[in-house]
């Protein structure tokens, strides 16, 4: 391998962390209300910890922006790559496709590391996301539809992400053509790079699946549609059940103000 080409890499990558490690969470949290967000709720530097120390529509904000994070240095490393100003001379569909998704694996990792913030930040759901909606956003679509359905059915912000992360390589192994006679080297790449990526986002929530063994994951009880089956229930005691309280680690603020139905007590 030549040295323009790892020069290249590195450059690529480089500035996808760079714009990654913009601590979005970090500094809304310190203008709008002059906390560090990661010494509240959950002390994860994300959207998901926005919405409980700050309420609904900031962490809406800070989730669209990091969303952009994502896409931002996707566009620009695949004008870089078809303009010719890095792998210039593997000018091909799949040095688009990995100049693209190293730019987006550098945001997500700078995300979860940022230079900018200590090297404490967020799980890069989100950065993720726009990684995948710059690269293909049919599959983004799908991973979406993906993580609602977790959300929705468990109420657990985290299953939505797990079901997004292993959505993302299934449906890349559908809808792209890395396998067979036909299969095209930039989708095969594509699978390879999209596993590591989904890998990547179980490993940062290796802690909520923990406390999803353990039943201490904060689960958002006004949008977990089956709620209603676990209410009302009678038990082998004739004794009456609920649905699963919820037990929080870390305090949470008070005045938080959340839309109509929503508990602050969840997660986005």
């Amino acid at each position: 391998m030549s040295t323009e080409i790892i020069l290249s890499f590195l450059a690529v990558v480089a500035g996808g962390y760079l714009i990654g490690s913009f601590p979005t969470a970090v500094i809304v949290g310190r203008i709008v209300k002059g906390v560090d967000v990661r010494e509240h709720g959950s002390g994860n530097a994300g959207a998901t910890n926005v919405v409980r120390v700050l309420g609904f529509w900031w962490g809406l904000f800070v989730a669209l922006l990091d969303i952009g994070k994502g896409a931002l240095p996707v566009f620009v490393a695949q004008w870089a790559v078809g303009s010719g100003v890095i792998f210039s001379r593997w000018d091909s569909p799949v040095m688009l496709v990995v100049g693209g998704l190293a730019a987006g694996i550098g945001a997500l990792v700078g995300h979860a590391l940022p230079v900018f913030a200590g090297f404490r930040g967020g799980k890069g759901v989100a950065t993720g996301a726009g990684m995948v909606l710059a690269l293909w956003p049919l599959i983004f679509v799908f991973c979406l539809s993906g993580f609602l359905l977790g959300l929705f059915l468990t109420g657990f912000v985290s299953v939505g992400s797990l079901t997004a992360a292993i959505v993302l390589p299934t449906m890349q192994g559908v809808l792209l053509t890395p396998f067979g006679p036909e299969a095209r080297a930039e989708d095969q790449v594509s699978l390879i790079l999209g596993i590591l990526v989904g890998a990547l986002v179980i490993f940062l929530h290796r802690k909520n699946i923990h406390r999803l063994i353990h039943h201490y994951e904060k689960r958002f009880d006004k949008i977990w549609i089956l709620r209603p089956l676990y209410s009302g229930k009678t038990d082998r005691n004739g004794e009456t059940n609920n649905a699963p309280d919820i037990i929080t680690k870390a305090p949470l603020h008070d005045d938080i103000s959340f839309p109509q139905g929503w508990k602050k007590d969840g997660d986005l």
